[in-house]
């Protein structure tokens, strides 16, 4: 897992769903608890949505409600936002006592908070993978022609 390849990842999600940053509500985050592997999640993150990411969106994890389920986690992330969408509730990042400065994210620690979800990201990273998929609320939708696989432009490794 490297911070470049998740925001590779994120920036398909965005560009084969005809989406932009603004347009994000929550990124549901992969976070499995380790300082490096949220550090570098974070840094993939901000490789596309930014430094002020934080302000932006809300970046919440349920395997801190969940443990982590390996193979499971992507999946069960997937329903849960589903859901998050359905009744208009954020998801809270359960058991983060203490962000670190590096991460920089709206974990969404204080609990459950009320707000519309239309447009979602969930993000899944693994030893040898990261895959996101960007999901709308039927309210959300728009027709769109999503672009063709060698129109993706890829982030320049040289970015931060």
């Amino acid at each position: 897992m490297d911070a470049t390849q998740i925001g590779q990842a994120l920036q398909l999600a965005l560009v084969s769903s005809g989406r932009i940053q603004a347009e994000i509500d929550v990124l549901a985050l992969h976070a499995a608890g380790t300082v490096e592997g949220d550090r570098i999640e974070a840094r993939g993150v901000r490789r596309i949505f930014g430094g002020a990411a934080r302000h932006h969106i809300y970046t919440p994890a349920i395997k801190g409600n969940t443990g982590h389920l390996l193979g499971a986690s992507g999946p069960l992330t997937l329903a849960v936002m589903l859901e998050a969408m359905h009744r208009g509730k954020i998801p809270p990042t359960m058991n983060l006592d203490e962000e670190d400065e590096e991460v920089d994210l709206d974990g969404n620690a204080k609990g459950v908070r009320d707000d519309h979800v239309l447009v979602c990201i969930v993000n899944a990273t693994g030893a040898s993978h990261n895959a996101a998929l960007t999901l709308a609320h039927p309210k959300a939708m728009r027709s769109f022609d999503p672009p063709q696989a060698n129109e993706v432009m890829p982030i320049p490794s040289d970015h931060p």
